[in-house]
């Protein structure tokens, strides 16, 4: 800890705040892409239903 340095400390947060901000990214996309997958089988569903 006696040659950690401010410049050291600012790019270990930068890489952190980076690196969290990919994962909430694709975790969105993520959600995202199971959301519509949801909504196209439920529509899928209901065009079955009143065709009967």
């Amino acid at each position: 800890m006696n040659n950690w340095t401010f410049t050291k400390s600012f790019l270990t947060l930068l890489v952190s705040a980076i690196l969290a901000k990919a994962i909430v990214d694709w975790i969105g996309k993520v959600r995202d892409a199971v959301h519509d997958e949801r909504e196209v089988t439920l529509d899928f569903f209901k065009r079955k239903q009143k065709t009967r």
